[in-house]
């Protein structure tokens, strides 16, 4: 499980490529489904709660896009986390 997941939270899918893990989530208390992404090489991680409507796997895929889309600064070093 990613490492900054709410507690009972569902991983239900995981990718890693190039020091760079994707992990898509589902929060069971909240029912909100969310991508956590983590660069390993640089440390730097952010949050994406994926929007009603939108197509949790294409966030999940796309992860990079949407957290430009939504405007948040993915360089900082800490999690960000994007409404």
């Amino acid at each position: 499980m990613s490492r900054f997941a709410p507690r009972h939270s569902v991983v239900l899918a995981r990718r890693t490529n190039n020091g760079t893990s994707v992990t898509l989530l589902w929060a069971e208390k909240t029912n909100f489904v969310f991508v956590d992404v983590r660069d390993c090489l640089t440390g730097h991680e952010f949050r994406l709660v994926v929007p009603p409507g939108a197509n949790a796997l294409d966030v999940y895929e796309h992860p990079y896009a949407y957290a430009a889309w939504q405007g948040v600064d993915y360089e900082l070093g800490e999690l960000r986390e994007a409404a």
